[in-house]
């Protein structure tokens, strides 16, 4: 027979819902809805989980990249999208491909010039998210570096908290930014009352915030403890819990969301309810979904949310969770959770008590000396003696007893 396993491994059934939701979307030529920005952000998505880019999907973007260094740059940056997915498909593409740099080093240089001329266009998703796709390359991004420090705390004073937290994914990618940001997780009352401080996010920043938690945790704990005081560490480790438990339930609705625009709207019910068989493939049937719910499934902040967060959970490794079996519990655990069968004293009246006995103990001792010459009512005065040291301890412990099961009492009264 063999040995019972103690760990139960559970799927994360909410992330595989979100990778499957995202799937649904990918096209034959490897990209999400043609759009760049989304495609790059589900790459990402998908290079956390398969640790891998898709060669269909390789090519879409390396393609698209190209096709964009053809317009001018009065015409990029008319498109923040496009500007935001040239810089993370560049990145997605350098991890498959490193030489690629070369090849595309012209238009980010000509596209980090324009934006240092637009002051970042008063955006720090620039920044940011420029220092997280090519903080790593030779380029030259200390404009950007600066941007963030000296404005990230701004945002957040000025309640402009998803740009804040997004300015992390840039301060991520160096050291004076990994400070800045514990510095900030001390200062923004995540310590104080975390879900109520959390409530207040979108999706996309948990997802970040969680992120930026998990990283930080575990590449760069010499930072938070040189930038938090002792007594904080422990609370800022309670944080990833917190975000956890919050993104969680976010994703969750945010799935269900955007599977009751794709299967509950009439709409979209009538042309499943059209669908036709196609007479070129007998048996494949073609479902058309229509435009308007198409365009609202589609709406980049939904999908790029529920990109980002599956690179989060990836990150705080939650991709598997992990449980006790029942009757690991019950061996285990159950009499760790029985209540202690003991009341516990304080030191003073313990000492008071040991004090007590031994002066008893010394009585009884000169009393029996002096009466040894007569040995019975040397026993008897011994044994009256003791009686009257139970009689008088009796009472004290009682009272220390009472005192302590008083507000027990009160309590289930109530």
């Amino acid at each position: 027979m063999s040995k019972q396993q103690e760990w139960v491994s559970h799927e994360n059934y909410v992330l595989k819902d979100a990778l499957s939701l995202m799937d649904c979307f990918l096209l034959e030529n490897g990209s999400w809805l043609d759009d760049l920005y989304l495609s790059a952000l589900c790459s990402h998505a998908t290079l956390a989980i398969e640790n891998s880019l898709r060669s269909e999907t390789f090519k879409w973007l390396n393609a698209s990249i190209t096709v964009a260094s053809e317009k001018s740059t009065r015409e990029l940056l008319k498109d923040k999208y496009l500007i935001l997915g040239i810089f993370l498909g560049t990145n997605a593409i350098l991890k498959k491909s490193p030489d690629f740099l070369q090849v595309v080093k012209p238009l980010l240089v000509r596209l980090i010039e324009a934006l240092k001329q637009l002051d970042w266009n008063n955006d720090p998703e620039f920044p940011a998210t420029i220092l997280y796709a090519l903080g790593e390359t030779d380029l030259n991004l200390n404009q950007a570096k600066r941007y963030l420090l000296k404005n990230t705390e701004l945002f957040w004073k000025q309640g402009r908290r998803s740009s804040a937290i997004y300015s992390f994914l840039g301060l991520l990618q160096f050291k004076e930014g990994q400070v800045e940001i514990a510095k900030l997780l001390r200062s923004i009352s995540l310590f104080e009352d975390q879900k109520k401080s959390l409530s207040y996010l979108d999706l996309k920043s948990i997802a970040i915030l969680l992120l930026t938690v998990s990283e930080i945790q575990e590449k760069y704990q010499y930072v938070l403890y040189e930038a938090l005081e002792q007594n904080l560490r422990s609370e800022f480790f309670k944080i990833r819990d917190t975000l956890l438990s919050v993104l969680f339930h976010q994703l969750n609705k945010a799935i269900n969301h955007e599977k009751s625009i794709l299967t509950g709207k009439n709409a979209a019910m009538d042309s499943l309810a059209r669908a036709r068989y196609n007479s070129q493939t007998p048996g494949a049937i073609s479902v058309k979904l229509p435009s308007k719910v198409a365009r609202k499934l589609f709406e980049r902040p939904h999908l790029s949310s529920i990109a980002i967060s599956i690179m989060a959970i990836k990150r705080a490794a939650f991709e598997t969770l992990y449980s006790f079996e029942k009757t690991t519990f019950e061996r285990k655990c159950r009499p760790a959770l029985k209540p202690s069968e003991y009341i516990s004293v304080k030191r003073l009246h313990l000492l008071g008590f040991l004090v007590y006995i031994s002066l008893a103990v010394i009585s009884l001792s000169v009393l029996a000396q002096v009466l040894s010459d007569n040995p019975v009512v040397s026993i008897v005065t011994g044994v009256v003696t003791s009686i009257l040291s139970i009689g008088f301890a009796r009472p004290y412990f009682s009272q220390l007893v009472s005192d302590k099961l008083q507000p027990v009492i009160k309590k289930e009264g109530s």
